[in-house]
């Protein structure tokens, strides 16, 4: 048989039990290991147990490779904590945990993520509490997040998303949000990758003045870049949801910053969170920027 090798093995991906590729010979006899050489004019497979054997071309009827097994599903986690204090006439206390964590298997991927952010401060400009003032918490907030995705090609993927959102300071004693979209991957390499998607919401909020149900539509964008591969990694992701009641307004959160993976298990990073309502409460500010330089642990 005088053609090219690759127009004499034919190469078929089949799943096999064994995980093993086989190699048949034209008198019917067939070989079980690890191709290792499809060289002009040979094959080359390791068996177990014999080691390397070398078959001319001639001899190969057809070489049929086993299905690259999938890697087992795992979670892919990390914690920060960050954590400032300062004592003198002005006294605070912040911390911010953020907890993350990522599963793939197949064409269905998992995302959570975990926030908490608090601060107490009391103090004056004029020593009068060096009796001791009482402390006033001027952040409480928490966010939880969960959102499953379904590939349904190279690019684009359906989800389901949840949230729930807690800020008793902007008298939001809770906001649970239910969604369902569509996103696509407008970017992905070795250094990074782009996403977005789009979807509909409902959204029930206990507020101080009472419970509300609305509909709302969502927005969101996760992106990362290795500034040194590895090493030095660049982040934001960003929620937009137009609640659709004017009373309510729109809702933006996003977590944007700067990652040094020390190891394969400690990392720092330098991160800006904000949270901005159209419309929040009277008398509550807009905005809410969280400002921390955390150290964190990959599990």
């Amino acid at each position: 048989m005088k053609p090219a090798l690759a127009g004499v093995v034919v190469l078929a991906v089949l799943a096999m039990g064994a995980g093993a590729d086989e190699v048949h010979l034209t008198n019917g006899d067939r070989m079980s290991g690890t191709v290792v050489s499809t060289t002009a004019g040979h094959v080359a497979i390791d068996m177990p147990g014999i080691g390397v054997v070398t078959v001319p071309e001639e001899l190969v009827a057809s070489v049929v490779r086993a299905e690259p097994s999938e890697p087992s599903a795992t979670w892919v986690t990390s914690a920060d904590v960050g954590v400032l204090l300062s004592t003198g006439n002005s006294r605070a206390r912040d911390a911010t945990v953020v907890l993350s964590g990522k599963r793939a298997a197949g064409r269905f991927e998992q995302l959570f993520g975990i926030s908490l952010a608090r601060s107490e401060g009391s103090g004056s400009t004029d020593n009068t509490c060096a009796m001791g003032c009482p402390r006033i918490r001027t952040r409480d907030q928490l966010d939880i997040d969960y959102e499953a995705r379904w590939k349904t090609g190279p690019a684009w993927y359906l989800l389901g998303n949840f949230e729930l959102f807690r800020d008793p300071i902007k008298e939001i004693d809770g906001r649970i949000t239910l969604g369902a979209g569509g996103g696509r991957t407008l970017w992905e390499r070795d250094a990074g990758s782009l996403t977005t998607d789009i979807g509909i919401s409902q959204v029930r909020e206990s507020l101080i003045g009472g419970n509300q149900n609305n509909p709302a539509l969502r927005w969101g964008v996760t992106f990362n870049h290795w500034l040194q591969p590895e090493r030095l990694e660049l982040f934001h992701h960003n929620q937009l949801l137009k609640i659709l009641d004017a009373a309510r307004g729109a809702v933006w959160d996003s977590g944007s910053g700067i990652r040094f993976h020390l190891s394969d298990t400690w990392q720092a990073s330098l991160r800006l969170d904000l949270q901005h309502e159209t419309e929040p409460a009277p008398g509550r500010e807009k905005t809410d920027a969280t400002y921390s330089a955390t150290l964190g642990i990959k599990f």
